[in-house]
């Protein structure tokens, strides 16, 4: 008879595809917070460098929330894909959100009636990082 341990075999644990949709979606909306930040910038230049109205700040805001989403969401996103830190992924799925709210308000504030271009830019990096956080939680079992 042998003398070596039989080790019983590997246990495959069934996870859900919705941390692999939350972190899919957080990446798709992280591109959409860096565009929204980066016509914030461009505003911003364009506001600063001809004065074409009085209130500059509402682009820099929307433009360094916009840049801030992304960079957090990207993170966030490759976090999820690989199921590790939930609680950063949480992060920058809400920092997506807040971004999004962030342009809404920006385009309000400097096209005084602007609804349908801030909703344009912020509602997909709303709706977007709500379903991330959806699923994410969902699959929060997943999480090492």
């Amino acid at each position: 008879m042998s003398l070596t341990a039989v080790s019983a075999p590997p246990v495959r644990v069934k996870r859900s595809g919705f941390s692999v949709a939350a972190g899919v979606l957080t990446i798709i909306g992280a591109c959409v917070a860096a565009i929204s930040g980066i016509v914030g910038l461009i505003g911003f230049y364009t506001t600063i460098s001809y004065s074409y109205y009085y209130h500059p700040y509402e682009s820099l805001v929307m433009g360094a929330f916009g840049i801030l989403g992304c960079a957090l969401g990207l993170t966030g996103g490759i976090f999820t894909l690989m199921r590790r830190r939930f609680e950063l992924c949480i992060t920058g799925m809400v920092l997506i959100m807040i971004s999004g709210f962030v342009t809404v308000g920006a385009f309000v504030l400097i096209l005084w009636n602007g609804w349908g271009i801030g909703l344009l830019f912020g509602l997909p990096s709303i709706v977007l990082s709500a379903l991330s956080i959806i699923f994410a939680s969902v699959s929060r079992g997943d999480f090492a």
